[in-house]
Parts: C-alpha cells; sequence; structure tokens
C-alpha cells in the first residue's frame, strides 16, 4: 500500500506476486475505492506512462483542505 500523510494510510494497493525477482521494480498500485490518483506536469496537464510527473490525489480519503 501507498499513500501520503495527506491521505488514508493506503490510497493505493498492489499485490506483490510471491515469485517476484528481488531485483524488480514494485508498482506504485491502482487507487482504492473513491479515489482517483493522476499524474501530472508541472502546468498541471497528465503525463504519458512512463514519464515523470507529480502524484495528485482526489477523493473521499483525502483530508479536508487538501
Amino acid at each position: 500500500e501507498y499513500g501520503p500523510t495527506e491521505t488514508i494510510v493506503g490510497c493505493l494497493h498492489y499485490e506483490v506476486p510471491a515469485e517476484l525477482d528481488g531485483s524488480a521494480s514494485i508498482p506504485i498500485g491502482r487507487p482504492i475505492a473513491n479515489t482517483r490518483v493522476y499524474l501530472l506536469d508541472a502546468h498541471g496537464q497528465p503525463v504519458p506512462l512512463g514519464a515523470v510527473g507529480e502524484l495528485y490525489i482526489g477523493g473521499a480519503g483525502v483530508a479536508r483542505g487538501y
């Protein structure tokens, strides 16, 4: 699970396979129910798959004021 302090404890989830090679990278996961996740550039626009960006999280699990 992944989740910054501004959200609930785990807002993204990925189940790691038991046979995963120890040197492999692990995906951050998919959002839990009632949560939306976006990877945006410096202009607030979505970035393509594999590009660098900033993670934006929205939905019921985000703390008030964020």
